[in-house]
C-alpha cells in the first residue's frame, strides 16, 4: 500500500509535487515485484473506511474476471453481463 505523506482523502487533493513521485513509486513496486504478476488500484471511496484516506494497493497476483465481477458488485456496481476469466 502506498499513501502520501500528508493526509489526503481524494486524489484530486495530491499537490504537483506528489503526483511527480507516482513514476518513482511505480518503478519501486515495478522492482520490488520483478517477475511476479501484481495488480494496483486506488480506492477513494466514502464508506467502510474508520478513517477517510487516499491510498494505493499494490497487490501480488493476477486480476481475473471473476474476481473483479466480485469486486465491483460489492462496491455496488449493477454487472448485467459476464466478464470474461
Amino acid at each position: 500500500m502506498a499513501i502520501p505523506f500528508e493526509h489526503k482523502k481524494f486524489s484530486y487533493e495530491l499537490t504537483h509535487d506528489e503526483i511527480g513521485e507516482l513514476p518513482e513509486i511505480y518503478t519501486f513496486m515495478k522492482e520490488y515485484f520483478g517477475e511476479k504478476p501484481y495488480f494496483s488500484c486506488t480506492r477513494e471511496t466514502l464508506s467502510n473506511r474508520s478513517v477517510e484516506h487516499y491510498h494505493m494497493h499494490f497487490i501480488p497476483g493476477a486480476l481475473q474476471g471473476k474476481f473483479l465481477r466480485k469486486m465491483l458488485e460489492g462496491q455496488g456496481f449493477p454487472i448485467h453481463e459476464d466478464l470474461p476469466l
